[in-house]
C-alpha cells in the first residue's frame, strides 16, 4: 500500500518519482543497493495509479471535514508525504478545499515522531499548539502531535497496519456519528 511505501523514511528522488537516487533506511533498517530497483519500480507504479484514478475518501471523512468547517474550525493538513503527493491526493479525493494550510515532511528537518510538522502547520494556521487537535492514523504521528502539545484523536485506519495509539486522547474506529460525537467532545474539552 502507499502507506507502507511511505514508511520509507529517507527516500531521495531526483526528477520524477521513478528516478530513485538512493534509499538509506526503511523502518529503521539499512537497505542495500539491490533493493533500490524494486522499490523504485513499486513507487513509480503506485504514483502512476495515484495520478490516473480518482481516490475515494475514507467513508465519512468528507462529511467530518464539512461538519468541522461549518462549526468554525480552521483545518490544516500535516503530512510526511511530499507536496506532489499531497496535492495529487487532495485533488483526486476532492478534499482540498477544506484545508486552509498544508505542511509537508519536505519542509521540516525532523519527521514524525518529532513535533516539527505539527508545529509548522499550527504556525501556518496561526493557532497555538495547545488549541490544536490532530486526527492521526500513525503511531509516529500520534507521538509527534502529543510532543507538540496538541490533543490527538487516533484514527484506527485499517490500511495503516498495527500502530501504537497508546498516547492518543481517544481512538476512533471510523467517522460515523457516534465516533464523530466523541471527537467533538474532545474538541470542546
Amino acid at each position: 500500500s502507499l502507506a507502507q511505501v511511505y514508511r520509507a523514511r529517507e527516500i531521495f528522488c531526483t526528477g520524477t518519482m521513478g528516478e530513485l537516487a538512493a534509499v538509506t533506511r526503511i523502518d529503521g533498517r539499512r537497505v542495500g543497493d539491490g533493493a533500490v530497483g524494486p522499490l523504485c519500480e513499486r513507487l513509480s507504479g503506485l504514483y502512476r495509479a495515484l495520478t490516473e484514478n480518482p481516490i475515494p475518501p475514507i467513508q465519512g471523512a468528507a462529511e467530518l471535514l464539512e461538519k468541522l468547517q461549518s462549526n468554525g474550525f480552521t483545518l490544516g493538513l500535516a503530512s510526511s508525504s511530499p507536496f506532489k503527493i499531497i496535492h495529487t491526493i487532495l485533488e483526486k479525493s476532492g478534499l482540498g478545499d477544506y484545508f486552509s494550510a498544508l505542511a509537508s515532511g519536505e519542509e521540516v528537518a525532523r519527521g514524525k515522531p518529532a513535533p516539527d510538522i505539527f508545529l509548522l502547520a499550527a504556525g501556518r494556521l496561526q493557532v497555538r499548539p495547545a488549541r490544536c487537535t490532530v486526527i492521526e492514523d500513525s503511531g509516529y504521528g500520534v507521538a509527534g502531535a502529543k510532543a507538540a502539545g496538541m490533543k490527538c484523536a487516533a484514527f484506527a485506519n485499517p490500511n495503516a497496519g498495527a500502530q501504537d495509539y497508546s498516547s492518543a486522547d481517544i481512538v476512533l474506529s471510523d467517522f460515523g456519528p457516534s465516533e464523530v460525537a466523541r471527537l467533538f467532545a474532545l474538541l470542546q474539552a
